[in-house]
């Protein structure tokens, strides 16, 4: 059910339209069910995967992605002088770089810009694009470091109608295993070391052989090789290669079944992180163990079996055996966070939120 409508023309841009990227994989839902809200949709991108279930007031431009930049400005300037004087509202997604490409257009047809961002970096670009847009929004109080009266925290939109419970395959080698599943780039900040030291108590030590670690997600940067090749050594010499796997890169439109065939979802990013992946996993009812307290208020009353201490290897080792091995609460907890997602972070109330500050906005425009 389409949540409300506004007249509002949208001019949105954003990096890549594409369902089987791994990280922007979601754009195009975000693209469906903002445009069910608005009267026109002009999307800029450098590269679209054109998509026949865009609906009909949605329109797709691309500015490419040159390796000439003055080429690739030249073409986005162009774009930009032709659309922003046809809507009513800018809103740049995840880039200031976009912010900050627009603000003169923007200014000069009195279009006011609202900007999403959610990384913990503050870079120079990020804090100019800050003073020229109307309004930030992101997704928690970690999200955006900036402290300032235009920040809005309006959660994730989770696609509750795609991330869903479904059923383990039949065809699983041995449908007794249990499987403990991470996902995110492989980078320092999402601690893997903690997931295999607890890895090592729980299958070593504690004889659980019928464990299976899974990590998504590919290394994004060169200088991420050598902390990669560490996880890989740590798994070596803890004898864990038959237990822990690293699957690599996996499209957004079927990393929906790496969440279904686990047991448990798991995540070691520190309080702050308001992961996405979280979400999804708990939108396809299964429990997490994590430990950012910025998961808190959604996870109760059941955060005492579902948060452990950052980098306490032993605690989040005991929070994966519980869960893993009591069916009965490793079911309750998944319904009922499932419910928790659907009632605060769906997609549908996202959109109607994004929709509501467009138009505060536009209410309260003072350039």
């Amino acid at each position: 059910m389409v949540g409300m409508v506004s007249n509002l023309r949208v001019l949105m841009i954003t990096p890549l339209v594409d369902p089987r990227h791994d990280l922007l994989g979601f754009i195009p839902s975000w693209i469906k069910e903002l445009a069910k809200r608005v009267v026109k949709l002009i999307v800029v991108t450098s590269k679209s995967n054109k998509q026949p279930f865009i609906s009909s007031n949605v329109e797709i431009t691309e500015y490419g992605s040159s390796i000439n930049k003055f080429v690739t400005l030249v073409n986005l300037s162009t774009i930009l002088a032709r659309y922003v004087p046809k809507v009513d509202i800018v809103f740049c997604h995840m880039y200031p770089e976009f912010v900050l490409w627009v603000s003169p257009y923007a200014r000069f047809f009195r279009k006011p810009i609202i900007m999403w961002y959610t990384h913990p970096h503050v870079s120079h670009k990020l804090m100019l694009a800050h003073v020229l847009a109307k309004k930030i929004v992101t997704a928690s109080v970690g999200s955006f470091r900036i402290s300032s009266k235009k920040v809005v925290i309006i959660g994730h939109g989770i696609d509750t109608d795609m991330f869903k419970q479904g059923m383990k395959k039949a065809n699983n080698k041995d449908m007794n295993t249990k499987i403990i599943l991470a996902v995110g780039r492989i980078s320092p900040i999402k601690d893997y070391v903690t997931l295999i030291k607890a890895a090592n108590i729980l299958i070593n030590e504690r004889k659980h052989r019928d464990l299976r670690f899974v990590v998504v997600g590919d290394v994004p940067m060169t200088s991420h090789l050598e902390y990669y090749k560490t996880l890989q050594r740590m798994i070596k010499e803890f004898s864990l290669s038959d237990f822990f796997k690293f699957v690599g890169r996996v499209p957004h439109d079927k990393i929906v079944e790496y969440y279904q065939q686990c047991d448990v979802y798991v995540n070691m990013s520190p309080t702050g992180s308001f992961d996405k992946s979280v979400l999804e996993a708990m939108a396809c009812e299964k429990p997490v163990i994590l430990c950012s307290k910025s998961f808190t208020k959604i996870l109760h009353p059941y955060d005492k079996y579902c948060l452990f201490t950052y980098q306490d290897n032993i605690e989040m080792a005991e929070k994966i055996e519980k869960m893993v091995y009591d069916e009965k609460l490793r079911r309750e907890v998944g319904e009922y966070l499932r419910e928790q997602v659907f009632q605060c972070c769906s997609l549908k109330i996202f959109v109607d939120n994004l929709v509501k500050i467009f138009e505060e906005a536009l209410r309260n425009d003072c350039i």
